[in-house]
Parts: structure tokens; C-alpha cells; sequence
């Protein structure tokens, strides 16, 4: 990939039951004033992520003031301890005082968190206000904007109180990502090898023969791996756009890993805690004779460097021990009358369907020893050496 492809705004349509519009591209951020333009708003509230204020928000926000579009600038923590109703009231009372109206627009300009914080401020303000997304981090771009759903913690697990809320628009400047960590590229990378597993099977060998470490990511190699991913969900989404059907196979892995995520406060991070869930999904589906040996082992192979990163976390283990992370999983928000249900595959590229709704209802038994060999299989895993499973 050359250097053609700096500057070039480009789009897609993102299939939901709102479709959205992606705009994407490398250096993109002048033409965001312009595509402001085409709205009618009486000022911009640019809600920015304190962790890229000074790297990018800044930047951006001169930009649109320099356009001479009446635009505030608001930072919030982007902490899984200030994701809360009581973190989302404060924004709220902050952006009223600061005389927000119902002709305004909110830019959430930041990671996941700064999202849904903004995403869902914007569905309560005023009984709603309109907003567009701007994901800075990898995983925010290609995952968690394919999405209308906005949602905070609430105080027993991970996003338990929220709703459905389409931004005007997202907008992604691959650029952003390029100062990101290689741990939290490795993490966003967790969700498109998701998708591999779950529908899209094409993708499995192009995440086999993805290299990254330290260093070795630049905005090319990440304006690649963001097509694969972003394509690859969307494929699944345009099989359910309303996200409560079919588009529930996307959390795959997400039951165990929303537990873990919300037992170490976020030590463990999103896309670290999912790859580690996916492998648990796997010593399930492989127990029940869903699939076979060598496709669990097919899990531990892909994911198993996307998460080894953060493995002195599972030393941990009064957080969470498999007791604790099973006791977190009734907390789960997919949660029905009848109990929480599992994602699971019935094949590579094929998830379970027993009852119509995608999920299995599973004995707490056989739950609990299959995260007992998840980690018995991580410790063998460590104790025989990481790059065995980087080849």
C-alpha cells in the first residue's frame, strides 16, 4: 500500500438498523470541518478523551474553530471506573450548564468509552440530541463504532444500562491509531479474528499470517488490518441489522470476557479479556463435541499472542479465580428470565442455534471446569514458551 491513499476521504454504510455512514481515510482530519458544514447546528460540543487531548484533540478542535464553527471543548477520563451513571450525570449537568440546546451536536473524540459516554449523553439530553463518532483507538474503529448500541457500567457489571442511539456519522482517521500501544492494536485485533471464527472463515489465514510487534505497525499495515476487520463485521451485521438477532454471534467470548474486564477494573482490557473468553467458549464447545481438538487448538494459536501481553494479570488470582468469574457471569447483560446464555460454535464459521436466539443454556458445573482448563492450558502454554504460538 503507497502513500496514494494519505488524504483520501473514503466511505462506507455500515448495516444496521440505522444505517450509518463511515467515512475513513489517512490525514483526514481537515475535511472534517467540511463535512460538518453539510448540517445546521447551533455549536459543536467536542467531548474528548484526556488520554489523547493533548495528541490529537487539541489539534482537532483549532481545526474546527479555525473554520469558524462555534465548537466547546469538554475532556472526560476515559477510565471503566468513570463509565457510570454517575460519571454520565456529571457530563450531563456539565454540557447543560455549558447552555447545550436541542440544535446542537455532540462529537464523542475519543476511545470506546468516550463513545459511549457521549453516545448515550446524546440519547438523554433533552430527551436527545444529535451526535457523530470519532474513534481514536483501533478497537474503537473497527468495532465498537459498527454499533448503535451506547451503554455505562452499571454497579454489578459491564454495560448494563444503556440503549440504541445512531450517530449522524462516524469518522475515521487511521492516523489516530498510529500512536496507540502494539498491546492495544493486538487487543483490537481480538474482535476481527472473532468474526473469523464465528462467520467470516475467509479471514482465518490472513490473521494467521498477520505479524505485529513493537514497532512494526505503521498507518499502512493499520489501514489494511482496518478493512479486513470493519468488512469482515459488517458482513455479519448486514445478516441483522437491528443487532438483537443473528448479530448476537459477535459476543462470542464477550460472557467470560465482560467478567474479567469487570473484576480487574479494566486491568485486563477489552480486547485481552474477549480473546481470553474465546478461549474458554473454545474448551466448551470442544467439551460438548461441538468442535474438535484441533479447532480449539486453532483458538489458542490465533489469540493466544493478542493477550499473552497482559498475562502477569491472571497472577492476580484473588480478582479472579474461575469461582469468582463465574459468579461475575450472572451479572451478564444478555441475561433472560431463564438465566444467562453462551455463544458457542457448533463449527468453525457457524455458532449454535438450538432454540432460535443464538445462545446455549449450559450446567454452572461444566462452565466452571472448562475455565479451570483455560487456565491450566495458559500456564502449560507459558511454561512451554510464547512464539511456539506466533508461527
Amino acid at each position: 500500500m503507497d502513500t496514494e491513499y494519505k488524504c483520501k476521504l473514503r466511505s462506507k454504510t455500515i448495516h444496521l438498523e440505522s444505517p450509518v455512514e463511515m467515512y475513513y481515510g489517512i490525514d483526514i482530519e481537515k475535511c472534517f470541518a467540511d463535512k460538518l458544514s453539510e448540517y445546521t447546528f447551533d455549536r459543536l460540543f467536542l467531548i474528548c478523551d484526556s488520554a489523547i487531548c493533548d495528541i490529537h484533540g487539541l489539534r482537532l478542535f483549532e481545526e474546527i474553530k479555525g473554520k469558524n464553527i462555534p465548537v466547546c471543548l469538554h475532556v472526560i477520563e476515559p477510565a471503566e471506573t468513570n463509565k457510570t451513571m454517575r460519571g454520565l450525570e456529571k457530563l450531563c449537568d456539565e454540557l447543560i450548564a455549558e447552555r447545550i440546546s436541542k440544535e446542537s451536536i455532540i462529537v464523542g473524540f475519543g476511545g470506546g468509552i468516550t463513545g459511549n459516554m457521549a453516545g448515550l449523553a446524546a440519547a438523554l439530553i433533552y430527551r436527545g440530541i444529535r451526535y457523530i463518532e470519532v474513534p481514536t483507538t483501533f478497537m474503537g474503529m473497527t468495532d465498537s463504532s459498527l454499533s448503535n448500541k451506547q451503554a455505562v457500567n452499571g454497579g454489578s457489571g459491564k454495560n448494563q444500562l444503556g440503549t440504541f442511539n445512531a450517530p449522524l456519522f462516524v469518522w475515521c482517521d487511521i492516523r489516530y491509531a498510529e500512536t496507540e500501544g502494539i498491546r492495544h492494536i493486538k487487543a483490537a485485533v481480538t474482535e476481527g479474528i472473532k468474526n473469523a471464527l464465528i462467520y467470516d472463515t475467509d479471514e482465518i489465514e490472513y490473521f494467521q499470517n498477520l505479524e505485529l510487534s513493537d514497532g512494526s505497525t505503521d498507518v499502512f499495515k493499520l489501514y489494511e488490518m482496518f478493512c479486513h476487520i470493519t468488512d469482515s463485521k459488517n458482513k455479519i451485521l448486514k445478516q441483522d441489522p437491528t443487532e438483537k438477532g443473528y448479530s448476537v454471534i459477535l459476543e462470542y467470548g464477550h460472557t467470560f470476557g465482560h467478567a474479567i474486564e469487570y473484576l480487574t477494573d479494566g486491568m485486563i482490557i477489552h480486547g485481552e479479556a474477549v480473546a481470553s473468553g474465546m478461549c474458554i467458549a473454545a474448551e466448551i464447545c470442544e467439551k460438548l463435541g461441538y468442535i474438535s481438538d484441533e479447532d480449539k487448538v486453532l483458538h489458542y494459536r490465533l489469540l493466544f499472542p493478542h493477550f499473552y501481553h497482559n498475562l502477569h494479570h491472571f497472577e492476580i488470582a484473588p480478582l479472579i479465580t474461575p469461582g469468582k468469574i463465574l459468579q461475575q457471569i450472572k451479572n451478564d447483560n444478555k441475561r433472560s428470565g431463564a438465566g444467562v446464555k453462551y455463544v458457542l460454535l457448533k463449527k468453525i464459521g457457524e455458532c449454535m442455534n438450538p432454540e432460535g436466539d443464538y445462545q446455549v443454556a449450559l450446567d454452572d458445573n461444566l462452565v466452571l471446569e472448562c475455565i479451570r482448563r483455560y487456565y491450566a492450558n495458559v500456564k502449560t502454554l507459558r511454561e512451554e514458551g510464547y512464539v511456539y504460538f506466533c508461527v
